[in-house]
């Protein structure tokens, strides 16, 4: 699993990166310029008794930083390819020169070589610089072609390069000739081997994103220490090593045996300390997370408890909410009762207002002048729309009161009742009414058949005076049941009013123009949430008003709805 740096170590790794870049760059440059074209041997040699920094050496490594420069890598992969490509044909053809005994002439193709000449192979660098260059160009012309990790293999590359290198360093470092070669090759230069260092520190955190080089980015212990363990180390050998070298300039060291001896005891010294770090840090570690723990526990303590005082709280809000419905549903119920109650009681004296006022017209109506029979004619009138209120009120009471019997109801069949009670008013208007196809649904059929041709005679009632009624009834599937649209071309509703149609006695028509009580879609809206739907006045692209309706489909046996309903709803 690859580990993502934190952006505290992306930073830094970045800037290691781009460090190491720079100082191959600034090695191969000078060496190359300054120590082979500008004969500064100085820097070629560092001292003269050691090898040299050859000058196929010095360019592979200028390469080897372009490619690991982070801006490079991350914009211009061709740049990558064709650096590390030439980086490794040049590695392997000195590799193939040293197996084959050949010289191709590739060794002193930039400059002759003044210090080996005469030698077997002038100029060439050493078989073990060839094979770190080899692993290296690699590892980066890999990582900059495929992405896919590659665990095994750029290990084994790391390791090998890494370790013929680092070899070579501490053979300088201890004074060990033997290591800085292998047999007979070109020895590996002093800042040749520094900057092999350089390179594969680079190349790590190149490949950072991939295992099992992503442990350097991981923000865990197991990166902290191998953050601190690695440097450390190799920090504490090259001490070792420069103390051995002091030691011996003073010729405290007489023998091999001793200085083996004084040897192991630096090292067992360093180790001593590496490890006392390293346990200090790790304690840290430890005493941090257990605190980091210690917080956490308490968060979850603190969370629990915050939880269970939601919850709380949730119950008793629930509970109100459920008393304060129970309570507006028992209003609700009282006020139907007492609406039901009050038409019933009215109907009888007002009918007694009505007929009395009716027998006064009838029998001394030639004893009254104009303006008398005027107003024997205004109270019969109103006597008569307030028993027509009064049967609307008790018609809205009963809808509410009445026990839904639902069943599958087939809306054509509805619909064609429905317009056959309303043939003389289609006829005496000149009306068409279309009916497209219908679903079935789960539904009282007294009142949903109520709701349809109510839906038609305001569809018939309110038409337009300079154009025959057209009423279109059509239907799609939605959700788990039916719109239903019955549309029409008559006088339309204003957009502003559209919410308050369904209001009780709410008109928005002169009742000399249209007559009726304004209760009607009061009534239906009621029916429709009771069957535990929905309606709307839908906008229309002409002329014109779309009244619609949702409808649970067939096969939903739909309770009567629970939910209080508002006073004048």
């Amino acid at each position: 699993m690859t580990i993502d740096p934190t952006p505290g170590l992306r930073v830094p790794l970045r800037r290691a990166q781009l460090m190491s870049a720079w100082m191959l760059l600034a090695i191969g440059t000078v060496v190359l310029g300054v120590g082979w074209y500008g004969g500064v041997d100085a820097v070629t040699h560092i001292l003269p008794e050691l090898s040299s920094m050859k000058a196929n050496t010095a360019t592979l490594m200028l390469l080897i930083g372009v490619a690991l420069h982070p801006a490079v890598a991350a914009r211009h992969r061709g740049v990558v390819l064709t650096t590390t490509a030439v980086v490794v044909v040049v590695a392997v053809v000195t590799l193939v020169q040293y197996v084959a005994d050949l010289d191709v002439g590739v060794d002193e193709l930039l400059v002759v070589d003044r210090f080996s000449a005469g030698t077997a192979s002038p100029g060439r660098m050493g078989l073990n610089s060839a094979i770190c260059f080899i692993g290296i160009g690699l590892n980066l012309f890999l990582s900059a072609l495929d992405d896919r990790p590659r665990a095994a293999f750029h290990l084994t590359l790391v390791g090998l390069s890494g370790l013929l290198s680092v070899l070579a360093l501490l053979g300088y470092v201890f004074g060990v000739v033997s290591v800085r070669g292998i047999a007979s090759a070109t020895e590996m230069a002093l800042h040749t081997a520094v900057a092999f260092t350089i390179a594969l520190v680079g190349v790590a955190i190149r490949l950072s994103d991939r295992p099992p080089f992503d442990l350097i980015a991981s923000p865990g212990s197991g990166g902290q220490s191998v953050r601190r363990l690695v440097p450390a180390t190799a920090g504490a050998l090259i001490v070792v090593g420069l103390v051995v070298q002091w030691a011996r300039s003073l010729s405290a060291l007489e023998d091999a045996s001793t200085e083996l001896a004084f040897q192991g005891a630096l090292g067992m010294a360093v180790v001593i300390v590496i490890a006392f770090a390293t346990g200090r840090r790790l304690d840290v570690v430890d005493q941090r997370a257990a605190r980091a723990a210690v917080e956490v526990e308490r968060a979850r303590d603190e969370l629990r408890m915050l939880n269970a005082e939601l919850e709380r709280r949730v119950e008793e809000r629930t509970r109100e909410l459920a008393d304060a419905n129970e309570e507006l549903a028992r209003s609700n119920r009282e006020l139907e009762q007492f609406a039901y109650v009050a038409s019933h009681d009215l109907q009888e004296p007002l009918r007694m207002v009505s007929g009395f006022v009716s027998r006064i017209g009838d029998r001394y109506g030639d004893q009254l002048d104009d303006r008398g029979q005027e107003y024997v004619r205004l109270a019969v009138d109103g006597a008569e729309r307030m028993a027509a209120l009064i049967d609307a009120l008790l018609r809205y009471s009963r809808v509410g009161r009445a026990e839904l019997q639902f069943d599958d109801v087939d809306l054509a069949d509805v619909l064609e009742e429905a317009v056959w009670s309303l043939r003389t008013n289609i006829a005496e208007s000149g009306a068409t009414v279309d009916v497209g196809e219908m679903p079935v649904v789960t539904a009282d059929p007294v009142l949903i058949t109520q709701v349809l041709q109510n839906l038609l005679g305001n569809a018939l009632k309110f038409q337009a005076p300079d154009r025959a009624p057209h009423v279109v009834v059509s239907s799609r599937p939605e959700g788990d049941g039916h719109l239903i649209d019955v549309q029409d071309n008559g006088i339309g509703i204003p957009e502003e009013f559209r919410g308050e149609v369904f209001r009780m006695f709410r008109r928005l028509t002169s009742r000399q123009a249209y007559p009726g009580t304004g209760i009607g879609l009061s009534i239906v809206e009621r029916i429709v949430h009771r069957h535990g739907g929905t309606i709307e006045v839908a906008a229309t692209g002409g002329p014109g008003t779309t009244m619609r309706l949702w409808l649970p489909g067939a096969g939903r046996r739909e309770q009567d709805s629970a939910r209080p309903v508002a006073a004048g709803e």
